[in-house]
């Protein structure tokens, strides 16, 4: 895992310097540079594959800075790289030459597993789409995930009928629980073959009646390429995580869901940092701060890893007090990508960790701005009143 990133002058950050932790967390506005930034961190860490896997699939970059970027970013990002741009990690530089000199590494594998924001794009006429299936508009992570999780499922549910979800030997009991309550409900997640291809759909309860993935609610089709994801990131072998990965990029995993919901799948975040992953999220969600708050002010205190199974709403998980204790000892970091004081289109980061409500700096008394609006808008509210008096 890398410890350390600092990146100087690429696209809209103007700086960003982040301390990884178990789980680091990023936060702020639309288009401010978070994953840019977590894009980079994919590149660093599985460069060798990433060039491997782009000639693969016959895309050339003809050993051009600027063409890679604009085929891993998407068509038009080459141009976040400017003359003064820097990357650092580890205080290593990461920059054209160390790109070009890259090797595959010899067992294949990567080190980052990146589960992209727009993975709903991922799943077209109710199946996951090849590699070659996205046209140059969009990024190698989105591709990439895709191409890694069709064939992970054309290889793990191959009949017709296969239950994906609820499966009793993938997800722990305690954690399915809380998905099938929150998310799926009285539903079950199944494989059909249409026109001799596989698509997914949803019975509901008793019925017979397959629900095609066009007419699930919103915040079930956002899931589902995500539980693929992590599916894939937790073997249900006795082997704990998957075989060269140390990090696991998710991007917005509230997209769609009903903030218990969110809740649930921060426990599942919280399965991936006990199995020893490191875990990188960007959000826009007040709720994912919320339980991070949680977690940080519990520590410590009396009954706290009974507290944290409140929290998440974990009843049946075995050595559910171990599980908590682990959740308990991890390190949480958290950034938000402020506005810099020269202008409205660049950002630095800021460590906000602490996440003090009662601090005099309104980023880390509002978090980032996420819970902030709410305040504003109850100041707003309060003024009716006082004018009224």
């Amino acid at each position: 895992m890398i410890n350390s990133l600092k990146i100087t002058n690429v696209g809209p950050i103007s700086n960003a310097d982040i301390e990884f932790g178990d789980l680091t967390v990023f936060v702020g506005p639309q288009a401010c540079g978070k994953s840019i930034c977590s894009q980079f961190l994919k590149l660093i860490q599985d460069t060798g594959f990433i060039k491997n896997e782009l000639e693969t699939f016959g895309f050339d970059w003809k050993n051009e800075w600027s063409r890679f970027l604009q085929i891993y970013f998407g068509e038009g990002m080459n141009s976040i790289w400017k003359e003064d741009s820097k990357i650092i990690y580890d205080n290593e530089s990461f920059d054209e030459t160390r790109l070009k000199k890259a090797r595959m590494p010899r067992q294949a594998e990567i080190k980052n597993f990146y589960i992209p924001a727009q993975r709903t794009t991922t799943i077209e006429n109710g199946w996951l789409k090849p590699f070659n299936g996205f046209d140059s508009s969009f990024p190698y992570v989105l591709k990439s995930f895709s191409e890694n999780i069709r064939q992970t499922m054309d290889k793990s549910f191959i009949k017709d009928s296969s239950t994906i979800f609820p499966q009793d030997n993938i997800l722990k009991k305690g954690l399915r629980e809380i998905i099938e309550k929150n998310i799926y409900r009285n539903s079950r997640m199944v494989i059909k073959e249409i026109s001799n291809r596989k698509a997914v759909f949803l019975e509901i309860g008793d019925s017979k009646n397959h629900i095609s993935f066009g007419s699930w609610s919103t915040g079930q089709r956002e899931f589902a390429p995500l539980l693929f994801g992590l599916y894939w990131a937790l073997p249900s072998s006795k082997t704990t995580v998957k075989s060269g990965i140390d990090t696991i990029v998710i991007e917005e995993l509230e997209m769609g869901l009903h903030p218990k919901a969110i809740i649930a799948i921060m426990s599942l975040i919280i399965e991936l940092l006990n199995r020893g992953y490191k875990v990188v999220l960007s959000t826009h969600s007040n709720i994912v701060l919320d339980v991070m708050w949680a977690i940080n002010t519990i520590k410590g205190h009396k009954n706290s890893e009974n507290r944290i199974l409140e929290i998440f709403g974990i009843e049946n998980l075995y050595n559910k007090k171990k599980w908590a204790k682990k959740c308990l000892e991890k390190i949480y970091k958290i950034y938000y990508f402020e506005k810099t004081e020269n202008g409205e289109t660049k950002f630095n980061t800021k460590d906000i960790s602490s996440l003090d409500p009662g601090n005099d700096d309104p980023d880390l008394a509002g978090w980032g701005g996420l819970s902030g609006e709410s305040g504003r808008i109850a100041d707003i509210v309060s003024t009716v009143f006082d004018t009224a008096e």
